[in-house]
């Protein structure tokens, strides 16, 4: 699907030849090529301040995600093929010696990396390989890396205040984004000016003349999909112990004394009446799902947001608030309406977790919701309530907006990316600016790191019989992040917030 051209909120004018960016996203669950067109531009009422015009042209999606082929990584780069002749179908052929082709990995990929970092070096150097041999688009190493979770959370602020034709402006009403991925979920907006911040949750940007100074925390291992399987993973360990006994259970139990009420057998955030045994509690779910975001843990700040060991600083909750991805997929499922409240998510996951497995088939699946979908979604209503409503402290009735659109623009991080990279560019793409997000223009190409395995290991057997030679081994190892031992083994859019008013938020107490 395609998307709109930047809001008419934002009178600029721009020349009439665009050039173009492809972006790969590398997500949790699949990959998708945006492929925007960018025309430079002049905001009208000021001379001195320049925007971008930054329109999606299109976006494919391919699954599995990069990092499933963690045990084929050779594959990855294959995978990614219909991507760039999909690209081509939109990117004219006299521009696509000047085009970028960019790969950034987000959650899955920075979960690989922290879980199985060789494996995550492999997987992303078969997409460099696959990347190189495309040969129609611009591309050096340097473009493909793993996005900090920071900036995937900055990258969709500004995609959502772009959309809304805020940014570069000075104004209270720049939208902050929470946004529910597979694998991390980001918490990004504007504190107040006065707030303290610890500079490693700020990350500033200066765009259309105006240096913006935000917020933004990446919860990674709390995306929907990668707590899901915690969740899982924990009640499989808690059956365990239920064979030992009723009194077990309870005091040792992996949610602690009193989760699961009078002592049910199933899982609290599975439907009743399917085999495997479910025992639809929201309440239970929702506790367990307050035990994975930290809710509980001690918060050694003024205030904490979402995550463990230990909980991160968390600024006063400022602004209107817009839930991307999966809290808007979630809320899309559960029927409410645009603006909705944590009291609204709540209500109707109530009613979810309460249905019994064969009404909930009868009722809600469809050829969208497979039956596989179809059991997440008691889990995913009490965590997205535990998520908003205790973690990142909204208040209960306070309305936000459960869209991925602004004004009829998706608000993917993809396009926040290609308007930052456009705007600090200032014409012709400028390559300091597009590594950005791996470590600030460094030139730490992780992926090459395979590429020469082969004349290292090579090296490395033929010294490692003596004393001096093993030395040099271990410092290869540690070069490349290898073990100190061991072989050297070489579519989305719905929905659109834009129209009406939002009230201001506040943190609860």
């Amino acid at each position: 699907s395609s998307s709109s051209s930047s809001p008419s909120s934002s009178p600029l004018e721009g020349d009439d030849a665009p050039r173009y960016l492809v972006v790969v996203d590398a997500g949790s669950s699949g990959s998708r090529a945006h492929v925007f067109s960018v025309r430079d531009a002049v905001d009208l009422r000021r001379a001195s301040k320049r925007m971008p015009r930054v329109k999606a042209e299109g976006v494919m999606r391919v699954v599995p995600g990069l990092s499933s082929f963690a045990d084929d990584p050779a594959s990855a780069g294959a995978s990614l093929r219909p991507l760039f002749d999909f690209a081509r179908t939109l990117v004219p052929e006299d521009a696509r010696a000047d085009t970028p082709l960019m790969l950034l990995a987000t959650g899955g990929v920075r979960e690989l990396s922290t879980k199985n970092p060789r494996a995550s070096r492999r997987v992303l150097a078969s997409c460099v390989d696959a990347l190189r041999a495309q040969s129609s688009f611009q591309f050096s190493p340097r473009y493909a890396y793993v996005l900090p979770g920071s900036k995937e959370g900055l990258y969709a602020w500004v995609a959502a205040n772009y959309a809304g034709g805020t940014l570069g402006e000075v104004t209270s009403k720049h939208l902050g984004v929470l946004e529910l991925g597979g694998a991390s979920l980001q918490v990004t907006f504007e504190g107040a000016p006065e707030e303290d911040v610890p500079s490693a949750h700020v990350e500033s940007l200066t765009i259309g003349g105006m240096t913006h100074r935000v917020y933004t925390h990446s919860a990674l291992g709390l995306g929907q999909e990668s707590a899901m399987e915690a969740h899982e993973m924990a009640m499989r360990g808690a059956g365990g112990r239920r064979r030992e006994g009723r009194t077990a259970v309870r005091s040792r139990g992996v949610f602690g004394f009193g989760v699961f009420g009078g002592g049910g057998a199933g899982d609290p955030c599975a439907p009743r009446g399917k085999k495997d045994g479910g025992d639809g509690n929201f309440t239970a779910c929702r506790e367990a799902a307050r035990r994975l975001l930290g809710v509980h843990d001690a918060c050694p700040h003024a205030s904490c947001g979402v995550g463990r060991h230990p909980r991160p600083f968390q600024p006063t909750l400022r602004g209107r608030f817009i839930a991307t991805e999966n809290f808007h997929h979630t809320a899309r499922f559960l029927g409410l309406p645009e603006k909705a409240s944590v009291a609204d998510v709540a209500s109707a996951g109530e009613e979810i977790c309460a249905a019994d497995w064969d009404t909930l088939v009868r009722t809600r699946s469809s050829g969208k919701d497979g039956e596989d979908e179809l059991r997440k979604y008691c889990f995913s209503a009490a965590f997205i309530a535990a998520a908003l409503g205790d973690a990142v402290g909204l208040r209960e009735e306070t309305k936000i907006a459960f869209s991925n659109a602004v004004g009829g623009v998706d608000v993917d991080w993809a396009l926040g990316a290609a308007v930052s990279f456009a705007a600090r560019s200032g014409g012709p793409w400028d390559e300091r600016v597009m590594m950005d997000g791996n470590g600030g223009g460094a030139s730490v190409l992780v992926f090459v790191t395979v590429a020469v395995a082969a004349l290292v290991a090579a090296a490395v057997a033929a010294a490692r019989r003596t004393r001096a030679g093993r030395l040099a081994e271990l410092r290869m190892r540690r070069l490349f992040g290898w073990p100190s031992k061991g072989a050297l083994t070489l579519d989305r859019r719905s929905g659109s917030f834009g129209s009406g008013k939002l009230d201001a938020i506040e943190k609860g107490s």
